[in-house]
């Protein structure tokens, strides 16, 4: 990192800016946290059958937790509401931006002369003098221009774009201020033009985002010079003072000013115009959707209660409302609110709704025939919605799978995958390599796991919080299963970019887990991953008890998964009762909603047995009782766990190991059975049992 004099224009042949370069006074545009805001407030205002209170919630949730701000990106709001409402009414929003001055960073920029590339909508750098200007996102004159949602940064540039872009940057020495490189359409981009030289530029004191240090270390790797210089904009262009007037811009850009985002009267109405059936609906959806994300899910249900006209509108309440009560832990609620309509136009998705929730009330294998139902059907729409539907339930058929321990089905499935259908969402991309990671994990290729889950990790920040929160967790897990580090397994599979990614790990799961609201299985998730990383057995316990108190009330499988956590933890303590109270209670179906799966009973008879190896009395009886277990794990296509049974075996003194069948294991990158099973690991950590 280096410190430089001002910058001057011959330095440079083209620059590329971002929103940063717009927020000093006296321009003051909103970042896009205000802008978020400003849109809540919009639409909360424009619908007079919402309560006050509810648009008020919502805000003061975005705004109460720095957790939740950080994580709300505009363009993600932007995507779920676009859910309900029709981009070009939304991208409205951006008249707020109009009638602007500009600032000390527009003029001086405008005045270099050479070319300008922006993500930026507002037009401050033309108002400046700037003569060639790129506009990649659009522009608020032109509303159907506006890039804004996920969507469409996943669809990228268009060629026409791209070759503008290319035209401007490539082989050239680039300028790069106010800019966070969180445009997925835009950095690869910028790094696929080649530019000779890079001048990144950076407030003081300010992280860069993890796509930034994606792209200049990219950058780096082709050849390009990047320098990363720290300094404010009418700091590092201040050579570009040519007199009275330019001075005193930049003495009012180093003044500290906010100004109120308000949202022109002639927007305003607009949006509180009617137009068409089912418009006011879409408005209350657009922000019941939002509130679903925030895991408002009570005040959701509340605003959802009204006749509804509009027959979309009524079946995506149901389905909105039944999702509010399933993440609050009432899957018998849900279904009751799935089953009391249907529209038979739409009876694809619906059974996919019920299929999650039959699952969450205890009833796997008629979750299970619904998801083969919906496979069999896409043979009629394979890349069409009946695809999308389809490709769902084959995601939910390897998590079913995986619990009821079909191992062999699951890696046969896995590796007959084929590339997703259109319409399938980053965040259902997400989803399903969490899923297949997990399913990687389950047959012992940890390697495959973890490039699974590296691969995804640049999307993380365009799918919702829940996923990110499991995302995270999973790499942790299977990370701790395999004896790593989250950074040792990145640098092992090829993605040493991703080190840093893994050093904050900790703080993005917690920063996912806030953002998720009330869904307590995230925060579960991440208590249990930070035991697994424990650096003693009195901390990974104290981190086990911190999230116990919310264990009994979290979804689907995930209280089998805490318990059995604290059951091998207490067995490596020497605490036989507590570690025989916790198995109990994963077996006990007075104490659960729904019996146990497949998984859960044998990972629980598995701790039972190793605790009974080293009583005189059961002896016996646990060395059979492991042998079968053994046996069942290596014909169900789980031979990692088999692996790690027979060693527990060997190292009670009832089996023995050749030596080709542990460099076997090694070969096949079980490299923490190969630890145990040659005494070069200490059971004294409770990781094993996230493999059972």
């Amino acid at each position: 990192m280096t410190s430089v004099p001002p910058l001057v224009a011959d330095d440079f042949d083209a620059v590329f800016v971002g929103a940063g370069i717009s927020i000093p006074a006296p321009s003051t545009l909103p970042s896009g946290d205000h802008l978020a805001r400003a849109a809540i407030q919009w639409i909360g205002d424009a619908e007079p059958s919402l309560s006050p209170d509810a648009t008020a919630g919502v805000l003061e949730r975005m705004e109460g937790d720095g957790a939740l701000a950080e994580g709300l990106r505009l363009e993600e709001l932007m995507e779920v509401m676009h859910h309900s409402l029709d981009l070009i009414d939304l991208v409205r929003i951006y008249d707020v931006l109009k009638d602007a001055p500009v600032n000390f960073i527009h003029r001086a920029l405008a005045g270099w002369g050479c070319p300008l590339v922006t993500v930026n909508m507002d037009r401050l750098l033309e108002d400046a003098g700037a003569a060639d200007v790129l506009h990649l996102h659009g522009t608020v004159d032109e509303p159907g221009s506006i890039v804004t949602t996920i969507s469409q940064y996943l669809r990228g540039l268009s060629p026409e774009m791209c070759g503008q872009l290319r035209a401007r940057v490539e082989g050239s020495r680039l300028l790069v201020m106010g800019y966070s490189a969180r445009d997925r359409d835009v950095w690869p981009e910028l790094v696929a033009a080649r530019p000779r030289h890079v001048t990144w530029t950076a407030p003081v004191g300010e992280v860069l985002s993890d796509e930034a240090r994606e792209a200049l270390r990219l950058l780096g790797n082709q050849g390009c010079d990047v320098a990363v210089v720290r300094g404010y904009g009418q700091d590092l262009l201040a050579g570009a003072v040519d007199g009275p007037v330019m001075e005193e811009l930049r003495h009012v850009a180093s003044t500290r000013a906010n100004r109120e985002v308000e949202v022109p009267q002639d927007t305003v109405e607009l949006m509180r115009r009617d137009r068409g059936p089912g418009f006011s609906e879409k408005r209350v959806l657009a922000l019941v959707r939002v509130m679903v994300e925030l895991g408002m899910y009570p005040e959701a249900i509340a605003s959802m209660r009204r006749p509804w006209v509009s027959a979309k509108a009524r079946e995506d309440a149901a389905r909105l409302t039944a999702r509010c009560h399933r993440r609050q832990g009432r899957p018998s609620q849900a279904l009751r609110t799935l089953l009391s309509t249907a529209d038979p136009r739409i009876l694809g998705a619906r059974i996919s709704e019920i299929s999650i929730n039959v699952a969450f009330a205890g009833h796997p294998r008629a979750a299970e025939l619904l998801d083969r139902i919906l496979v069999m059907q896409a043979g009629k729409d394979p890349r069409g919605r009946r695809g999308v539907i389809a490709r769902r339930a084959r995601v939910r058929l390897v998590q079913r799978l995986m619990t009821s321990g079909r191992g062999a089905r699951v890696d046969a499935l896995v590796r007959r995958w084929d590339p997703p259908p259109s319409g399938f969402g980053q965040g259902e991309l997400v989803n399903e390599a969490t899923w297949l990671a997990d399913a990687r994990r389950t047959v012992g290729d940890y390697r495959g796991a973890i490039t699974i889950l590296a691969e995804i990790m640049p999307s993380l920040p365009y799918a919702d919080a829940s996923q990110q929160a499991y995302a995270l967790a999973k790499t942790a897990e299977i990370a701790a299963v395999w004896g790593r580090s989250p950074a040792e397994a990145f640098l092992e599979t090829g993605f040493p970019q991703l080190q840093a990614t893994a050093g904050d790990l900790d703080a993005r799961m917690q920063r996912a887990v806030a953002l998720a609201g009330a869904r307590r299985g995230e925060a579960l998730m991440a208590g249990v991953s930070a035991a697994l990383h424990a650096t003693s057995g009195a901390s990974a316990r104290d981190e086990l008890e911190r999230v116990r108190g919310i264990a009994e009330s979290v979804e689907g499988q995930l209280y089998d998964y805490f318990l059995l956590h604290s059951a091998e933890r207490y067995r490596v303590d020497g605490d036989v009762d507590a570690c025989r109270r916790e198995v109990d209670a994963v077996l006990s179906r007075r104490t659960r909603k729904a019996p146990p799966c497949w998984l859960s009973r044998h990972a629980a008879a598995v701790i039972t047995a190793t605790c009974e190896l080293d009583d005189p009395d059961g002896a016996r009886r646990a060395v059979a009782r492991l042998r079968r277990l053994e046996r069942t794990y290596r014909r169900r296509g789980m031979g990692a766990t088999a692996a790690w049974l027979t060693a527990t075996l060997a190292r009670a003194g009832h089996a023995t190991i050749s030596p080709r069948e542990i460099a076997r294991w090694g070969h096949r990158g079980w490299h923490r059975e190969v630890a145990y099973a040659t005494g070069g690991l200490d059971q004294d950590r409770l990781n094993w049992i996230v493999n059972l």
